[in-house]
This record gives structure tokens, sequence and C-alpha cells, in this order.
């Protein structure tokens, strides 16, 4: 799962590319009609807000202060509302294309990165992917914020391996998220930070497939683990 600014033939895809079998989805699409001016909900957002300053700027001419007030914090409200319901619009048609992929391709292993890691962390979250991921600079407190909503977070009884990784230096999405996701979560959840690394993580390629073969393992471990538990 790629980033925002990235895509199915991103560096860390080629890198994973030479060694498996990829599967990565193309959400440049989605994410572009999403930005354009030319959205239809993008459209029906400037119209409320144009209409809302309008009325407002009526009502303070030719009413009472109490009603030009309210208007304005009934076109906060709508702008508000219009708002979430475009970023979320865009963030689950991308989930939806991720969640189709993985029921067709049925992966090993899930990896997902900055934008691509958050809709991880959903898709772990909303039950639609239970397996081994690794999670790189995964940015979902920073989509949940656009969302205006509650961050998306890994179950605790999650029975999979599930690998963090981000960089001490990354000024895009801070280390303290994913911190706070791994220590919200059982022992099957850890957290590798990269030193010096930004959050394109430039120093990590040559390790990227040695991580993907180390959470596979481990998952597999785990998967012992119960088994022999069980019996």
């Amino acid at each position: 799962m790629h980033g925002l600014e990235s895509g199915p033939r991103g560096r860390k895809v080629e890198r994973l590319s030479r060694n498996f079998d990829v599967h990565a989805v193309d959400m440049g699409g989605i994410l572009r009609r999403g930005r354009s001016s030319t959205n239809p909900d993008t459209l029906v957002l400037v119209q409320a807000l144009v209409a809302g300053l309008f009325l407002t700027l009526y009502l303070a001419r030719y009413s009472t202060a109490f009603n030009s007030a309210m208007t304005l914090f009934g076109t906060v409200v709508v702008s508000v509302g219009l708002y979430k319901m475009i970023v979320s619009k865009v963030v689950y048609a991308c989930l939806r294309a991720q969640v189709e992929a993985i029921e067709s391709f049925a992966p090993d292993i899930v990896v997902g990165s900055s934008f691509g890691g958050a809709l991880g962390v959903m898709a772990i979250g909303e039950g639609h992917w239970n397996g081994p991921t690794l999670l790189l600079c995964p940015a979902h407190k920073l989509v949940s914020r656009y969302m205006l909503s509650l961050a998306p977070s890994i179950p605790p009884g999650f029975d999979h391996r599930v690998l963090v990784c981000h960089g001490d230096q990354d000024k895009i999405v801070p280390l303290a998220h994913s911190q706070e996701l791994v220590g919200a979560c059982g022992t099957k959840v850890s957290l590798k930070i990269v030193k010096d690394g930004d959050h394109r993580l430039s120093t990590l390629s040559k390790e990227l497939e040695h991580m993907v073969i180390d959470v596979l393992d481990a998952d597999r471990r785990l998967e012992k683990i119960n088994y022999d538990s069980d019996e």
C-alpha cells in the first residue's frame, strides 16, 4: 500500500519486487480525483461556503447580531460536515481498492507505507485483513485528523505479527504516533526505530526484504505456538 506521493512503481515496491511476487494497487487516480478542484464534492463545499458568507453579510446588514451569529455558526457546521464527507469519501475509496486487492490476491503479508500504512491499520481495525503486517511510518493519526475522526488502531487481540518501522528523523509523521500505536497493542506488535531515518526511510532499502522475511517467520512461529497450545 503506497503513500500519497508514491505509487505502484515506487522505490519500495521496486525493491520488494526483486524477490517477491508483489501486488501493488494504484491509488493515484482516486487521490487525484479527490484533490481536483473540479471534484463535485469540492464544488459543493465551495458553493456552501460562498452562499453562507453572502447570507451572513446580508443578515449582518438587515437583521440582528444574534441571527447573523447563528447563520455564521450554521455555515461553519455545514462546511465542516461537508469537508469531513469529502475527505472520508476519498480515504474509504482507497481502502476499498486495497480490500478488493487483498481478497483477490490473498497475500502472505501486507506492507503499507505512510498513507498506505494508515490504510493498513484501518484494514486491520475494521477486520478486512488478518495476517502479518509491515507498517512503514504509518500516517494513521494524520489521516484521522483530516477525516475529523478518531485514529484507527490495532485491536489488542490481533493474532498476527505486526512490525511498525519508523525513522527518528521523520519530519512528516511524528515518531510518537507509531510509539502510541504500538504501546496500545499487545506483544505481537513491535516497533523498529531507524536511526537517522527520514519519512521515506531512504537508508532502509537494503533491509526491507529482510524485514518482510522476519515478519513472516515470526508470524509462522506465533502460529505454531498457538497451535501447540490449543492441543
